[in-house]
């Protein structure tokens, strides 16, 4: 949460989140930058310094291509590599402000970065949690690039608890027909109960379970 704050003060005009401090492990980098972008749900750069040598991690809302931005600041950087939404590369502390700025001009706001969800179907639990359904989503990890888990939209449910966990995440328990089913929701608290969900359906092996990864709710 300490570095959430710090990477705030790094914000430029909400197109992206740029956070470089010394020390940070680089085991972390990416799951800092993650958070982050889920969080404010824009690009975000996370550099960790070590010996005048910047190691970063980079972040992006789906639809954003960042490997294009990276290829327009080459001349900046020692190396990078990686997908156009995860991503990583090095560069020397001293190029770190002509970086920075060259990020500026080159990423559009955030409003044009809209993510868009390429829903695969619109389903309801009793459907979801069906034997032979169940046994093929249990098989389709492990997920990567170019291999993404399906997008549910999920309706006509009962929620019959609503959990709060950590102060800002929330877990939904579900029901239709006599099926149960669990929700999580990260880093949102609703008003409102919704009435229709967009998510990942993923197996949780600490309940032994599929439960759904909300990403959108209505």
């Amino acid at each position: 949460e300490e570095l959430e704050k710090e990477a705030t003060l790094f914000s430029h005009k909400q197109k992206f989140l740029l956070l470089s401090k010394e020390g940070i492990p680089k085991g972390l980098l990416g799951l800092i930058a993650n958070r982050l972008k889920n969080v404010y749900k824009v690009p975000v750069v996370v550099i960790g310094l070590e010996n005048g040598v910047g190691y970063a991690s980079v972040r992006a809302p789906k639809g954003f291509n960042f490997l294009k931005i990276m290829e327009q600041c080459e001349d900046l950087v020692l190396q990078f590599g990686g997908h156009p939404c995860a991503l990583g590369f090095t560069i020397k502390k001293e190029n770190l402000g002509a970086f920075t700025e060259r990020l500026a001009s080159l990423i559009y706001p955030v409003e044009d970065a809209e993510e868009v969800f390429q829903i695969d179907a619109e389903t309801r639990i009793s459907e979801v949690l069906e034997e032979e359904t169940k046994t093929a989503l249990m098989q389709f990890p492990p997920y990567g690039e170019g291999h993404s888990p399906p997008l549910f939209l999920l309706k006509d449910f009962e929620i019959e608890k609503v959990q709060i966990l950590k102060d800002k995440h929330t877990r939904l328990e579900l029901k239709e027909q006599g099926f149960r089913m669990s929700a999580i929701c990260f880093n949102r608290l609703f008003e409102k109960a919704p009435v229709q969900l967009l998510g990942y359906p993923q197996f949780n092996p600490y309940r032994g379970c599929l439960e759904l990864k909300v990403e959108d709710a209505f």
